[in-house]
């Protein structure tokens, strides 16, 4: 994990937009970077429908958390209505317009840059899951991204390579699936957005 930007925490705005995040990062392979994040990847295959996957992931999570989200239908209308392609190069101009459709005063906005399948089951792997993804936080009236961090894992052996044990740890013990092991990496990034 890692971040651009200090840790912050988001508790204090209004109301919070979560957008569909970007699938791809729409650059060469081993070289992503996410221009709606401007955070730096090893990318590779993104499985369709990832990029909603990690947002609902992201909603829930916050939404448990107590912090203020907008509706995902009042964000997916706002989208739609601007016309407005979450793959935009100006994330800037992409949030603040977000936010005004949705009445929030910060936008959560990002890219999936992995998002690979495992192919095994829960007690073997022949290749295991593997997720990147990148969140950004705009506030809406000055334009300054306000948080931003990224989550990039590969699963891996508890046993070739002890220093992972947390993420082997929260994902049951067990090999896990795409979505469980971005589950894993949505709750780390947000613990630092929340501060709890």
């Amino acid at each position: 994990m890692d971040a651009k930007y200090p840790p912050g925490s988001l508790a204090h705005y209004r109301q919070i937009a979560v957008a569909p995040l970007a699938e791809g990062t729409g650059s060469a392979p081993n070289a992503g970077v996410c221009r709606l994040a401007g955070l730096s990847f090893n990318d590779g295959p993104v499985e369709a429908g990832a990029g909603m996957d990690v947002a609902d992931l992201v909603w829930r999570r916050l939404d448990m958390a107590g912090l203020p989200i907008a509706a995902p239908e009042k964000t997916e209308e706002a989208l739609a209505a601007v016309g407005a392609d979450i793959r935009a190069e100006n994330g800037i101009a992409l949030a603040k317009a977000l936010a005004a459709r949705t009445g929030a005063d910060v936008a959560l906005l990002g890219c999936v840059a992995r998002y690979q399948e495992l192919d095994g089951a829960w007690y073997y792997a022949d290749r295991p899951a593997a997720v990147a993804f990148g969140l950004v936080a705009v506030d809406a009236a000055s334009g300054d991204v306000v948080w931003a961090g990224k989550f990039e894992e590969k699963q891996r052996s508890l046993f070739a390579d002890l220093t992972r044990w947390r993420i082997f740890w929260a994902g049951g013990l067990v090999w896990q699936r795409a979505q469980k092991l971005a589950g894993v990496g949505v709750d780390f990034l947000a613990e630092r957005m929340t501060g709890r």
